[in-house]
């Protein structure tokens, strides 16, 4: 594997590391993925976003009026200002400005100084167009969920996305603000999807999609040190916008929603979804790097 460049916007507070036991070990990463990972202070990011120049406010306006243009009408809808869509999608821009500067190909973003600001935009749409251009996108400084979407995308080609687990009327949701258009769909034409505010606490944006239904995702993530690989399988049954959870909740019907749940219990809530079975290519790498499966199912 060629060496990659991960953004990391923000400090992961050592709190996430301790409680969520997120791999705190950045050289081990770096060792075992051969990445190099840059760091960059929130505060840097919002500089940033105040001094963008007037070519990159209008793609940012460009992109706006598309993305409200594409929304269907008549799928339900939370009433936002198009100025916080604008300012949503020029946190997009700026943190694309960091990509491109240091040739990243995935990145995370402690989220919570967004979130506890409401002055300002939080990185749903940011992190959902990043995951729509091919780049692995992860939200709450979880490199662990991020590296396992780094996974997916190596190994099997396919984009991924992250999100809390828990039970849904006996089957296993993933709760999530950010999910592509794109999921569970084609690369070209994008899922039926309306903008919602940030679950209600914020009046800022987030996407729905309406994904198809019916297709097997596989279910993972990294853990205990990069030392072991949850692993399960399921059918994506649909998305669901459930009152007092994130805007998104994949549900996906495994054998064993009780056993897969288990598989987290103390660890970060984060498992990592993708579209199609892809269990074979990821155990075979992790057969490859002496990574123990801990199956879900």
């Amino acid at each position: 594997m060629t060496q990659e460049h991960i953004l990391v916007f923000g400090r992961i507070p050592q709190k996430y590391l301790d409680q969520w036991e997120i791999t705190s070990d950045l050289s081990l990463r770096k060792h075992q993925f051969d990445v190099q990972f840059v760091e960059i202070p929130t505060e840097t990011l919002i500089t940033k976003m105040q001094q963008l120049t007037n070519h990159e406010r209008e793609i940012a306006q460009q992109m706006t009026q598309q993305l409200i243009t594409d929304a269907s009408p008549n799928l339900q809808a939370s009433s936002i200002e198009e100025n916080r869509i604008v300012e949503a999608v020029e946190l997009y821009v700026a943190m694309s400005h960091f990509i491109e500067k240091y040739h990243a190909s995935a990145v995370t973003i402690v989220c919570r100084p967004w979130i506890q600001n409401a002055e300002i935009t939080t990185p749903c749409i940011a992190l959902m167009l990043f995951q729509e251009s091919g780049v692995p996108a992860a939200c709450q400084g979880d490199l662990d969920a991020l590296l396992t979407m780094v996974l997916f995308k190596r190994v099997a080609g396919v984009m991924s996305v992250m999100g809390n687990n828990f039970a849904v009327e006996g089957q296993l949701g993933i709760g999530h603000c950010v999910v592509s258009r794109r999921f569970c769909g084609t690369n070209h034409v994008f899922n039926p999807y309306y903008i919602g505010d940030y679950h209600g606490r914020q009046a800022s944006p987030t996407i729905h999609p309406k994904p198809s239904t019916n297709q097997v995702v596989t279910i993972a993530r990294f853990t205990h040190n990069l030392t072991r690989l949850i692993l399960a399988s399921g059918v994506l049954m649909g998305n669901r916008d459930l009152p007092e959870r994130c805007r998104n909740t994949l549900i996906i019907q495994v054998a064993d929603t009780k056993q897969v749940l288990n598989t987290m219990k103390g660890l970060q809530q984060h498992l990592v979804v993708a579209c199609g079975d892809h269990r074979k290519a990821l155990i075979e790498y992790a057969q490859s790097q002496d990574i123990a499966i801990v199956m879900g199912e």
